[in-house]
């Protein structure tokens, strides 16, 4: 294993995953600076939340800000990746599939995600000479949907 890879817990949470599979499984990509993301359902976070069990200390994403009011998505390149998407991508629906919820620690952060699947947002990350994985801040990151967050001291 490297260094820069992160490790997943899996962890098992089936009424989560239930509820989940029920919310609409695409989005549009929409890009703001050098960060492509694609915009799904705020109801991945508002609904699948308050479904985590390991409740004590987490918080919500802060997507919902003044700053970063991005809401729930799927990141497809970080900045740090130096991508820029063109017009012609932008605005496009992709779908995705659910996979597992897990979590992961960064620095002094363990995040709570659903790792998803989605040939189509690979293939656009291919497209621009990237590879599958995501780099977030030197890890490789599979595609996801951060759900909630906890600050470790």
């Amino acid at each position: 294993m490297h260094k820069n890879e992160l490790i997943f817990q899996k962890l098992d949470n089936p009424e989560l995953i239930k509820v989940a599979k029920t919310l609409k499984n695409e989005g549009v990509v929409l890009q703001e600076k050098n960060y492509t993301y694609l915009k799904i359902s705020d109801d991945f976070i508002h609904k699948l939340y308050p479904l985590i069990v390991e409740h004590e200390y987490l918080q919500k994403p802060n997507y919902f800000s003044e700053q970063c009011n991005i809401g729930a998505h799927i990141t497809i390149t970080y900045p740090n990746e130096q991508t820029v998407i063109n017009n012609q991508d932008i605005n496009v629906i992709h779908s995705f599939e659910i996979e597992e919820l897990a979590k992961t620690q960064i620095e002094n952060k363990q995040y709570y995600v659903l790792k998803v699947s989605s040939p189509s947002l690979i293939s656009l990350r291919k497209k621009y000479q990237l590879p599958p994985q995501l780099n977030f801040k030197g890890y490789k990151v599979s595609l996801h949907i951060t759900i909630a967050i906890k600050q470790l001291i």
